[in-house]
């Protein structure tokens, strides 16, 4: 009875860190959405709000969406992006997948991180994205940890509905 047991828990095991995104996984992406940006601004350290829209839409390759932000107050910064998945499934927009959890209602959570440089100065950081896909509620929070610290940062957050 405990070699079953064992060889159960190292099949779960097996399953649950080898999981790899597709592009099913984030079916729920596409469509309009209507949000916010909330950045912190290094500078005077305080965090500062805009309005922001998105229109998200599956690109021909199943593992590419791209993403048109519309900034109501601030046109000028108006821009497309591309969110994308590795053809083997372990990287989000080129950052390594570090945790995939999919929710009972079928949305899913990727938490990304990627060495890189943030903050006014360039320091070098480990950039960490979290991004959270319902039905109805869309988000991608940046958090910065600099190096030789120790606690994470919000850098800024999107957060959207529909």
């Amino acid at each position: 009875m405990k070699i079953c047991i064992a060889i159960l828990c190292i099949c779960f095991s097996a399953t649950v860190f080898s999981q790899t995104l597709t592009g099913k996984d984030l079916q729920l992406l596409p469509g309009n959405w209507k949000g916010s940006l909330t950045y912190i601004d290094y500078s005077s350290a305080k965090p500062y709000t805009m309005p922001v829209n998105a229109g998200i839409t599956q690109a021909t390759q199943s593992n590419q969406f791209i993403v048109a932000l519309t900034y109501p107050d601030e046109p000028k910064a108006n821009g497309n992006d591309t969110f994308f998945i590795s053809k083997d499934g372990k990287l989000f927009n080129g950052a390594n997948i570090i945790k995939l959890q999919r929710l009972k209602d079928g949305g899913i959570i990727i938490t990304t991180a990627t060495n890189g440089q943030d903050g006014n100065d360039n320091k070098k950081a480990v950039l960490k994205h979290i991004y959270t896909i319902t039905k109805n509620s869309f988000s991608n929070r940046k958090e910065v940890k600099f190096t030789g610290k120790k606690n994470w940062q919000l850098r800024n957050e999107y957060k959207f509905n529909r």
